[in-house]
């Protein structure tokens, strides 16, 4: 499991127009073992996540503030201490624009984003995380207009090792059996 917050930077096109945002994203991991081969391991991941941005550029006239949240599945590839994955995610995304005009925007999209990081292990159950996240660039219509999004997260994690295999592609006969004696490692 790992639990992670974040500092994201979107840009968000709309034909001549290019808005930036930054703010602060809070995400929850379900990390579940698939492979296990030494230094290798590859994983299925669900994932949790809600973005709360505000536009750089509001100012008290106009201000602008979006909001996403939504849910992620997808694999992850560990080597040593080292990780890269990719993950198709289901999102629900806001605006609000608040000034001389107010508008509200709500819509749907389905980004692919990939992500990298480096995993420091403080104990046998815990780790520290630091990562990048990167959706792809998604284009969609939302009232009329046609928007791309591109998004990037620089992440902090706590990872926790609950200590079960799910399903160890290379070994069938160890799935769902401990990695270790007890979660209170000794």
């Amino acid at each position: 499991m790992e639990i992670s917050v974040g500092y994201p930077s979107l840009t968000i096109a709309t034909g001549s127009l290019n808005a930036k945002y930054s703010g602060v994203a809070v995400q929850g991991d379900v990390l579940f073992p698939l492979l296990n081969s030494g230094l290798f391991s590859i994983d299925f991941d669900l994932s949790y996540r809600y973005t709360s941005l505000t536009n750089n550029a509001s100012t008290a006239a106009l201000a602008e503030w979006g909001q996403f949240n939504g849910l992620g599945t997808g694999v992850r590839f560990n080597y040593s201490y080292l990780f890269a994955g990719i993950d198709y995610q289901f999102m629900r995304g806001k605006h609000l624009k608040a000034g001389t005009v107010n508008e509200l925007f709500e819509y749907d999209y389905n980004p692919t984003q990939w992500q990298a990081g480096l995993a420091l292990p403080l104990s046998p159950v815990t780790s520290v995380v630091l990562g990048y996240s990167q959706i792809l660039t998604t284009e969609l219509t939302t009232q009329n207009q046609n928007i791309k999004l591109n998004e990037q997260i620089i992440w902090f994690k706590i990872q926790i090792d609950f200590g079960i295999s799910f399903f160890n592609l290379l070994a069938p006969g160890d799935t769902f059996a401990p990695t270790r004696n007890s979660f209170f490692v000794q």
